[in-house]
């Protein structure tokens, strides 16, 4: 119930809109790491990995 209480603040209202949300992004992480690793997560800056 924790759980969906945060989704809930948060403006999701299911799991699918959780996972297609893109609600977080990784800075300073190469775009191949991210990609690898963090799949479908935007990195809009490059850096280490």
């Amino acid at each position: 119930k924790g759980v969906l209480k945060v989704m809930s603040k948060m403006g999701i209202s299911s799991l699918q809109g959780y996972r297609g949300a893109q609600i977080f992004e990784a800075i300073g992480l190469n775009k191949d790491f991210v990609d690898r690793y963090f799949t479908s997560t935007a990195s809009r800056v490059g850096g280490i990995g």
